[in-house]
This record gives structure tokens, sequence and C-alpha cells, in this order.
């Protein structure tokens, strides 16, 4: 009988206390700006996950996270900030989030969420943020260097000869995952990580990249970005052991028509797609 346990990880928010730390200086890669679109979340001064920005004034990320608070400490958009990277690599400037929206639609299907609270589940984790006011001058240009307006076809398969890169905030070691505000990159190739997700979870869970956790992390940052040949494709969600091996699922955009995010502009609430 096969043994499953289904962790949600790195959503640091989970081991929430009061000793929050003094100012969050968040980090990127020194001398690369391949990754500049990625941002690090943070709720009331606590890191919680990454997102990638995908317009001026829009970061995608996963849902969990805010559902969670939602459900546990409110609105999370009261205290919520997408903390983006300014002129140097260690440094950055907070902005706060107007809403955020979650993604509840595939191809106008539904499917059931493997944990019946609906706080932690997989299905649909995706979530659209809206900041206050768009990105400083100097990060105005993030969004269109990035590969997200490369987006995929839903039938296309990943070719054996690529490449998948996984960028996401503090996941490399359980220190990191502590701290999670230092962005971390990794490389590899297709045929030695990616597995069958059809083998490992029931489909009802959702559609996802399932890749084999071959360097023994943590766990998958959430709202961390899966890149196929520097194309993005999938975003960070939860990672699950069976006997003794572990994969990360990260949800495929690929399966998704559009995204779409709600803002009050003009006065009235006006309904803009993502892509």
């Amino acid at each position: 009988m096969l043994v499953w346990l289904v962790i949600l990880v790195l959503l640091v928010f989970l081991s929430y206390n009061e000793s929050k730390p003094q100012g969050l200086k968040y980090t990127w890669i020194p001398d690369s700006a391949q990754f500049d679109y990625m941002v690090g979340i943070s709720y009331r001064d606590v890191p919680v996950c990454s997102g990638a920005i995908i317009k001026i004034y829009v970061v995608l990320t996963a849902a969990s996270p805010m559902r969670y608070h939602n459900i546990n400490h409110g609105p999370v958009t009261d205290s919520l900030k997408a903390h983006v990277i300014y002129h140097e690599w260690d440094k950055s400037v907070a902005i706060e989030v107007e809403s955020n929206y979650f993604q509840t639609k595939f191809f106008n299907h539904s499917t059931e969420a493997f944990e019946k609270s609906g706080i932690y589940a997989p299905v649909h984790d995706l979530a659209c943020l809206a900041l206050t006011r768009q990105l400083p001058t100097d990060a105005s240009a993030l969004s269109v260097r990035h590969p997200i307006r490369k987006h995929r076809s839903i039938k296309e398969v990943f070719k054996s000869t690529g490449v998948f890169t996984i960028v996401g905030h503090g996941y490399a070691d359980r220190l990191h995952v502590q701290q999670n505000i230092q962005l971390e990159a990794v490389d590899y190739l297709v045929d030695d990580v990616l597995v069958d997700c059809d083998e490992w979870i029931p489909r009802s869970w959702g559609y996802f990249v399932c890749l084999l956790n071959v360097d023994n992390f943590v766990g998958i940052s959430s709202g961390a970005a899966l890149l196929h040949n520097g194309v993005f494709v999938a975003v960070g969600s939860f990672s699950l052991t069976r006997g003794s091996e572990t994969i990360l699922l990260l949800t495929d955009l690929r399966k998704y028509k559009s995204f779409h995010l709600f803002r009050d502009e003009y006065n009235g609430t006006q309904k803009q797609t993502m892509w």
C-alpha cells in the first residue's frame, strides 16, 4: 500500500510567530539580470512566497499563501507587499498590493481539491496581485523581458533536450527556507527530472509539471517560476513524497486559456486579461 505524504512546502507563514525580522533585505543573483523579474512577497513583514512580474503593475504567484491568510488573518491586501529589485542585486523597494484574484476556472470545468477545507488545495494554485503603483522606473521594463510573452501552446510537450530552470526565494536548504529572502536558481536537463504526474497523483488534483527532487530540497518555494528553455511555464505549488522519492509539483500555466485581474480604475471595476 502506497503511503502518501503531501507537503505544502515553504509557505513560511505556517510557522508564523511574533519574532518578525526588523526589515527585509531581499537579494537577487549578483552580476546577472536574467531573473530580475522575480519578486519577494511578504505579509506583515514576514516573507511568505515568490512571484513573477507579468505586467508593470501585476505579479503572478501561488494562491495558497493568499488563501491561508484570507481565512486565518483577514484580507491579505492590508499588509501584503511585493519586494522588487531596485538598482542593485541587494536593494529593493516594497510596493503595497491593491488586490488579489485567484484563478478558479480551468477550461470551464471544475476539479475537486484533495484537501477538503480548500485552504491548502493546489487546484488552480495561481493568483494575480495588482500593485498599488507601477514598478520603479528602472524596473518598468522587467515584464517586457519576461518570457511569459512567449507563452506556449497547451498541447506542446517538453523537448527532452531542453533545460528546466527553477527560480525562487529560499528553497536550497533549511536555513534559506527559514529566511526566504535570497533568490536562487538551479538548472536541470529535462530528461533527468521530468516525471509523469499521472503516475503520482489523481487527475482531479489539477494539472502540474512534476519534477524529481534530485537535490533533496526541503521543497519548492510557493510562487517559484519554472522556466523551460527560458520560457515561463509553471508556478511552484507543493511537494509530494512516496517512499524514498520526492517530487516537486508546479502548476502548469500552459493548461490555462487566460488569466484575469480586476482593478478599480476610473471609479469603476475593470476586468483585464493577462494573456
